[in-house]
This record gives C-alpha cells, sequence and structure tokens, in this order.
C-alpha cells in the first residue's frame, strides 16, 4: 500500500477518526471520575546529615561533608522502606495494614542532587496517608543512626491532611481514550480496506482483470441513474466523450459497430453507461440503436419513461413488427431506442438464437451504432450468448461495490465464448479516492474549468436525478406520478425524482 494510498483513506474516513477519537476520550474521562477511586498524596520531608553532633560543634557544613550525605541518601531510603523500619510504622499507628500495603504507599526519593528527602504516601484514604508519612519520618531517625552508627535524617515538614485527589488526572484518561479510539479507528479502517474485495483504483482493474480502463465516471449522485443533460457536471459529460472516441477510433476498420454494455453484477450503473453512451454518439450526428436486451429486469424503458411493449422480446417471437419496437425520443432524430418487450421465459436461448441473428442483420445497415444493454455477464449467460453477434464488449467497474471474484469469473465467462472485450469503464469514482480521478475532479478540469461554464451538479429534466424506484427489479411506476412529471420525464422541466432509485 502506497504512502497516497494510506492518506487518501485517511482522509476520505477523518469523520469516522475523529468520531472514534472523540468517544474514547469521552468513554474514559467519565470512566476515571466515576470508577476509578482518587487518590490522595500526603507529603513530608526530612535532611539527611553526616553527624548528629557536628552540626552543633559546627556553624556550617563544609563541601566535603555534603557530598557525604548525598552519597548517604540512598542508603537511608533502603532503610527508611525496609521491613524493620516499616514495622515500626505499623506499631506507630496501630493498624491492620500489612508491611507489603504500607511499602507500596510509600515513596522516599530525593530532591534533585541536595540530601533532602521527600516521603510521599498515596492512599485512598488522605488521613491514613498523612499518619502513614508521618510515623515513618518520626520512627525512621532513630533506625538510621541504629543501622549506620554515624549520620542523622531530621524532619523539616510533617505531612498534612491532603485536599484534593492526585490520580485519578482526568485529562490524561481522556487523552488516552482518544489515542485508543484513535488506534481503533485507524486499525478498523486498514483492516476493512485489507480485506475489502472490491475494485478501488484503475490499476486494481489492470492488474486483476489485464483489461484497458476505457475512462473513470465520477460519482455524482450516491443512488438512481444520471443521464447527460446540459446541467450534468463536466467532468461527468467529458468522461462520456473520451468513451466515444474510444470506440470510435476502435472502429476505424468499420468493425465496431455492434457493441454490448455489461457488468458482472447489479447496479454497477451499466444501463446508465448504455443511455448516456447512446446520447454522446448520437450527439455527433451518427444514427445510433439503443436495444435493451436485459430481458429479465430491464431499465431501459424506465429510466427514460417509455413504453416496454412493444419491444425486442416482441419481434424476435415475431408478435410485432420491428417498426412498432422502434422509439424515437424527442430532440433526437439520430436515436432510436428498441426495449425489451415481454419478458420471456428464456431470455438467454431468445438472445443466442437465429431470430436474433435475423434481427441484427435487418437493423445492421440502418445505424452507424448499435449498443445493447445487456444484463450481468456475472449472473446469467444472456450476454455470453449475445456476444458471438457482436463486435465488442464494454465492461462497466463499480468502484467499491465490484467484488474482483466474481469480475474474474465473468471475464473467464467471456473470454470462454471468445468475446473482444474493448476495455472498462470505471464508474462512480468518488471525488477523494485513490485514483487519479479524484485528483482532477476537485483540483483540476472537471472541478473549476468545467464549472466556469456555468455546469452545475445537479439540473433540470431528463438528467437532474433521474431513476426509478423499485431498484434492480420488478414494478410499475404510479400514473399520476408520471403525469406530473409529464409523458418524456426524459425532457420534462420540472427537478427529476430525486427519490426513485436503482442505478443499473
Amino acid at each position: 500500500m502506497d504512502i497516497r494510498k494510506i492518506i487518501a483513506m485517511v482522509l476520505r474516513k477523518w469523520p469516522v477518526i475523529v468520531i472514534t477519537a472523540f468517544i474514547g476520550a469521552v468513554a474514559m474521562y467519565v470512566f476515571s471520575s466515576v470508577y476509578v477511586t482518587p487518590i490522595y498524596s500526603a507529603k513530608a520531608t526530612m535532611i539527611v546529615n553526616k553527624s548528629q553532633y557536628q552540626a552543633s560543634e559546627q556553624n556550617q557544613m563544609s563541601y566535603n561533608d555534603i557530598l557525604m550525605t548525598q552519597k548517604l541518601v540512598k542508603s537511608y531510603t533502603i532503610i527508611m522502606t525496609s521491613d524493620t523500619n516499616l514495622d515500626l510504622v505499623k506499631k506507630e499507628l496501630d493498624t491492620e495494614m500489612s508491611i507489603g500495603a504500607i511499602r507500596r504507599s510509600v515513596k522516599v526519593s530525593s530532591v534533585g542532587e541536595t540530601e533532602v528527602l521527600q516521603i510521599s504516601v498515596e492512599h485512598a484514604d488522605p488521613v491514613l496517608a498523612q499518619n502513614i508519612a508521618n510515623a515513618l519520618v518520626k520512627v525512621s531517625p532513630a533506625t538510621i543512626i541504629r543501622v549506620i552508627k554515624a549520620g542523622s535524617a531530621e524532619v523539616i515538614d510533617y505531612a498534612l491532611v491532603p485536599q484534593s485527589p492526585v490520580k485519578p488526572v482526568v485529562w490524561q484518561y481522556g487523552a488516552l481514550g482518544a489515542l485508543i479510539g484513535l488506534m481503533l479507528a485507524l486499525a478498523m479502517i486498514f483492516l476493512r480496506d485489507y480485506f475489502d474485495n472490491t475494485f478501488k483504483t484503475e490499476d486494481d482493474i489492470r492488474e486483476v482483470l489485464d483489461l484497458p480502463v476505457i475512462t473513470s465516471l465520477p460519482e455524482i449522485m450516491k443512488d438512481g441513474n444520471t443521464v447527460l443533460t446540459g446541467e450534468t457536471p463536466f467532468d461527468f459529460k467529458e468522461a462520456f466523450k473520451v468513451l466515444r472516441t474510444k470506440i470510435q477510433f476502435s472502429g476505424i476498420d468499420g468493425q465496431m459497430k455492434k457493441i454490448a454494455i455489461t457488468s458482472s453484477g447489479p447496479f454497477e450503473g451499466k444501463t446508465t453507461v448504455s443511455i448516456n453512451t447512446a446520447l454522446t454518439l448520437a450527439e455527433t450526428g451518427k444514427s445510433v440503436l439503443l436495444v435493451d436486451c436485459d430481458l429479465r429486469k430491464p431499465k431501459v424503458s424506465k429510466t427514460l419513461d417509455i413504453g416496454q411493449e412493444p419491444g425486442l422480446s416482441n419481434v424476435l417471437t415475431q408478435d410485432s413488427e420491428l417498426e412498432l419496437a422502434i422509439r424515437n425520443l424527442e430532440d433526437f432524430d439520430t436515436l432510436d431506442i428498441i426495449p425489451c418487450g415481454v419478458i420471456p421465459p428464456n431470455p438467454a436461448e431468445l438472445l443466442g438464437s437465429e431470430q436474433m441473428g435475423k434481427f441484427l442483420d435487418e437493423i445492421d445497415s440502418e445505424y452507424d451504432y448499435i449498443i445493447f444493454d445487456t444484463p450481468p455477464i456475472g449472473l446469467v449467460a444472456d450476454t455470453a450468448e449475445l456476444s458471438k453477434f457482436l463486435d465488442g464488449v464494454i465492461w462497466v467497474v463499480s468502484y467499491g461495490r465490484t467484488i474482483k471474484e466474481s469480475a474474474i469469473f465473468a471475464k473467464e465467462t467471456l473470454d470462454s465464448v471468445s468475446a473482444n472485450i474493448i476495455g472498462c469503464v470505471f464508474n462512480r469514482v468518488k471525488a477523494d479516492g485513490y485514483g487519479t480521478r479524484g485528483y482532477y475532479r476537485r483540483y483540476g478540469y472537471g472541478g473549476r474549468y468545467g464549472y466556469k461554464y456555468g455546469y452545475r451538479r445537479y439540473g433540470y429534466g431528463y438528467g437532474g436525478r433521474y431513476s426509478y424506484r423499485y431498484g434492480y427489479g420488478y414494478g410499475e411506476e404510479d400514473p399520476e406520478r408520471a403525469a406530473k412529471r409529464g409523458i418524456f420525464g426524459y425532457f420534462g422541466n420540472g427537478k427529476a425524482d430525486d427519490d426513485k432509485k436503482g442505478d443499473d
């Protein structure tokens, strides 16, 4: 994992990191305030002398005397915390505390480089802490003289009853909780990324599928289809122009005409890519036909608000004439659409039948490009059956949704029928994603150049927030709702429905 990916991942999840750290800080603060027993510290001080008589015989101590007393400090510390001395403390206090418990509460240390000893006693009972400290400084001088046979230790200050606890330090607990929350958040983010088997970068597609990435589509909506309009964000429109150029140059020899657009699974955006590819090709004046070949769960007719019947299945079963199945969209004279028609019981067999071949022969000379919206190749064999009639396949891979294992299986399926995979369209790339698309969307052409010319994120009419209610499946739309939006919500004047969902 390179440093750019790590930084991008952390920046993308910074709200989670901040919230988790805050929760950890609050939790530890409350825990320390409510559940941790307050500890009080009583302090007393003593001074170490070389001789108990020398100070009375001389008015001042020599430098050598000071050095000697400093050397005695460690010895005094050991003597004061010895079992013998602490047993005297226990008797002085007349307490049931064990010598070990007294030792754990006592800390004897020198103050800097001086001969001053500081006795600190920490205990939950402030009065008992004071009593232990004062008892220790009371019995220790006699023990020191008896053991060392020279020198003395005199009390400077006796301990007072402490008024406020020294532990817990709530801000330290809060900081510790924030640190723990931060580490947990980062651990969860990195573990999730480690076990995430979806595509996150264009390099993932190249490495896993060994396919070129034709173009990347930025995420401009979380749900629903997004059909191109004059109000569509600049970078989203430009991505389809890149796709159009790739198709045109791939077909210089005249062989790249019939193109299927598929995906390895549902809800990855193949219908959106199919419609927008057809629209973009039609903008050049080329005659384009969009055929809804998803005979299981069709979406083109619902997305464009056109009737589903008669359609492809009716033509293939000779239940309808081809002319009746073709729809022409207003303002797009060069774009025709054939919906799926009646849902047949045998979609794969129908798409791979001789009737399908005859149908393609019949329409081949009428159009410059024929775009097929096909079912997910990772779920059904329909696209594999259809691919033998086609010139190429464009594969839609969705950021954070397409699973690598299912994509590998789908590619093996296409390879087994010798399908010509032109390349991949990387869909729904986040603006703060790991790839280059995020950079250009935020800082480059799409982020500034496009919006300079008035392109807004969401607009009116057929492209604003266009989708349908029932997701990847069946369901009829409310007639009153359709009437309010107009016969062709595709070219309507009002804001498109943003509560209808299901981008396939």
